[in-house]
């Protein structure tokens, strides 16, 4: 039993040592075949542009490249070569993610960079962005030829992981790497790109502190970073989502070598809307670090664009019978045969970007791709995909949208919390909310020149940028109530002090105190709360309650209202005293002040409507300003704008905004196009600068 046991041992073991042995002799590399075309690989090591032609014949080498194509690539080349910051914005189809994708490996291979990274929006990008180098570096028979110290070793794997560890050449360890976000090339003597790093994340993953360890011990840090269509449709939507991008871009990202060797960058994207990450890291005056270049697909259309094109053409294409599948074809067949012998007029005029970009198959033209698309999915898709230049959404539908970059542009000379000298009167306004409190304190003049001296929330959130849903502070928390109506009562309390208690400096050094301050009541469990803290707060002569009501064009015109008894009608405002109670509550048109305000808005700095900012960073307030569309309404005769918020935005400074214009009103401040509140009667009342008197 014993012997048979012993015997047995022995054949597993021979048979385990000649396992090894054949696995060693498959580990070993051996002598790296000799570079096929020397010349070849010595021409495309300064140019990224011949090696994107000359390496890549079924992607970059495909079509020949537009002047633009030239031009973003030089810019990358520059980048790669000797570092700095370059932002390409680029419509779909431009071939610019496997632009990046064959660049890294052209800044790997001839040892221009040693560790790079390109970030997708999400994981799911950065995990085609990988798979596609993994794919050049395994199966491109060009790379293999003039690259095999690279490449041989990397064929040698088969696919298969596990087979990095016991890599070796001439006896010593490759260190190769081929895993699910990072490759690590081979570690050959006399190679560039010996150990070089390439890997890919998606643009939200944590990224902080990544360094790699190379065999010789020495930590290697990210030098070079390709940022590739770095948001989503959903991000380029949300303002926060955006301003969350560009500080991952600039914290991360960029931070990613450390201090001892600036990182290199390069971001390729396409702008998906109005103001979203890219839009506005292409403004100078924002992100002067960065170079950047927006290219549009058509540069100038066609001298018969609304006749032959957006005329017979478009005729042509769309006419069809939709119960006929064959039809749509048919029609499509009939539009480019129209073309075919009507190409010279209907190209007279027209440049597009790339004479290369268009469907071989069923098209003759880059122009006729550019019109088709135009023609089948409008000009708004056009402008966002195409164009880089997308329409502000639900702007063509009634009142302007305002830019929210404008409107953060707004800021003056003066400090915050500093009244500027032409100020007449001081209004605040407090938006309650179930977790924060909004407030803000404007300065008026008659015209209603507007200046926001200061704007906060409560609890301070200790950023200058963070939205409701992901504000860490809560007003329970922060005051220690066991109840939520005695946390509004204590929020309120702290609010109040440091707006109305607070004596409020002019430019010219006198002291300047709110004269009224209205608090949002709301339609919900707060209007009771907000009218006892109104009632009994140590500021009662100088607070009211409010609540909105929007007016539209099928109600009752603002100007038909009949005051009650002991209500006064101001200009598209109310004061009356609730039933069976000594509280009054303003009532607010906010239609017809939000429309108001957008003027302000909208209005250069200086103008007798402007509203404008204390010196400092105000995104989300304008975020916040730019969050509703007006919809031009008719009713009863008459057309007015009624406002929609957009999904997913936040309006708290809005309301803080229009309740600070109310006040001023209220206030006595006054416009040439707003007449006298009115009393019961009818008859105009002059201007009461005191609350207690309204």
């Amino acid at each position: 039993m014993l012997l048979a046991a012993r015997k047995l041992s022995e054949v597993f073991g021979r048979q385990r040592r000649y396992q090894q042995r054949k696995s060693a002799e498959a580990a070993e590399l051996g002598e790296i075949p000799a570079v096929a075309d020397p010349a070849r690989r010595e021409a495309c090591r300064l140019d990224l542009h011949k090696y994107l032609i000359t390496y890549f014949p079924a992607s970059t080498g495909l079509y020949p490249f537009s002047s633009d194509h030239k031009r973003g690539i030089k810019h990358i080349e520059q980048c790669i070569l000797h570092g700095g910051r370059f932002l390409e914005a680029v419509y779909r189809g431009w071939a610019k993610t496997t632009i990046l994708e064959n660049s890294m490996l052209w800044a790997t291979k001839y040892g221009h960079r040693r560790f790079v990274i390109i970030f997708g929006a999400d994981s799911s990008a950065a995990e085609r962005n990988i798979s596609s180098i993994k794919t050049e570096l395994a199966e491109n028979d060009l790379l293999l030829e003039d690259f095999p110290e690279v490449c041989h070793a990397i064929r040698a794997l088969e696919g298969k992981p596990q087979r990095c560890a016991g890599q070796c050449q001439d006896g010593r360890l490759t260190h190769v790497r081929w895993t699910s976000d990072t490759i690590v090339l081979p570690t050959i003597e006399g190679s560039a790109a010996s150990g070089a790093i390439i890997s890919a994340k998606g643009i939200t993953a944590a990224s902080r502190g990544m360094k790699f360890k190379r065999p010789d011990g020495r930590q290697q840090r990210p030098d070079f970073a390709a940022v590739d269509d770095p948001q989503t449709d959903e991000s380029a939507r949300s303002p926060s989502q955006v301003q969350t991008r560009i500080g991952l871009v600039k914290k991360n990202i960029l931070k990613l070598g450390g201090h001892d060797t600036q990182l290199a960058a390069v971001i390729a994207a396409t702008v998906i809307e109005k103001d979203d990450m890219i839009d506005q890291m292409m403004d100078p005056k924002k992100h002067p670090g960065w170079q950047g270049e927006r290219i549009k697909m058509v540069r100038k259309w066609a001298d018969a664009h609304d006749t032959l094109w957006m005329g017979t053409y478009r005729e042509l294409r769309t006419s069809f019978d939709p119960d006929d599948p064959d039809a749509q074809l048919a029609a499509r067949a009939r539009a480019t045969e129209f073309y075919r012998n009507n190409r010279a007029k209907m190209d007279a005029g027209a440049e597009v970007s790339w004479d290369e970009c268009y469907d071989r198959g069923a098209e003759l033209s880059a122009i006729q791709h550019a019109y088709n698309i135009l023609i089948d999915d409008g000009a708004e898709v056009f402008e966002s995909e195409c164009q880089n230049s997308p329409q502000r959404r639900d702007a063509s539908i009634g009142q302007p949208q305002l830019d929210a970059g404008k409107v953060s542009a707004k800021a003056t000379t003066l400090a915050r919390g500093i009244v500027p000298l032409w100020a007449t009167h001081l209004t605040a306004f407090v938006d309650v909310q179930d977790r924060l409190l909004y407030a803000g304190v404007c300065a008026f003049r008659d015209g209603f020149r507007a200046h926001v001296v200061d704007y906060l929330t409560f609890p301070d959130q200790g950023r200058s940028y963070f939205t409701y849903r992901d504000a860490k502070k809560f007003l329970q928390k922060a005051t220690g109530a066991t109840s939520l109506p005695a946390a509004l009562q204590a929020g309120l309390t702290a609010v109040t002090d440091a707006l109305i208690g607070k004596r409020w400096q002019r430019e010219d050094g006198a002291e300047m105190a709110v004269q009224l301050a209205l608090i949002d009541a709301g339609d919900g469990d707060h209007a009771d709360t907000v009218y006892e803290f109104c009632r009994r707060s140590r500021f009662a002569g100088v607070l009211l309650p409010s609540k909105g009501r929007g007016i539209g064009a099928a109600a009752v015109p603002w100007e038909q209202y009949k005051a009650r008894e002991g209500e006064r009608l101001g200009y598209h405002w109310s004061l009356a005293r609730l039933k069976n109670s000594p509280t009054r509550l303003a009532t607010i048109d906010t239609n017809f002040w939000k429309t108001f305000l957008s003027v302000g808005l909208a209005a250069p700095i200086g103008d007798t409507r402007s509203v404008e900012f204390f010196t400092g960073d105000h995104r989300m307030i304008a975020d916040h300003l730019t969050a509703e569309f007006g919809i031009k309404t008719e009713g009863r005769g008459r057309t007015l704008t009624e406002w929609r918020l957009m999904p997913g935005r936040e309006n708290h400074f809005l309301d803080v905004l229009v309740g600070c214009h109310v006040a001023a009103s209220m206030a006595g401040v006054r416009h040439s196009a707003l007449p006298l509140p009115l009393t019961r009667r009818g008859r105009s009342r002059g201007p009461r600068v005191s609350p207690m008197n309204i």
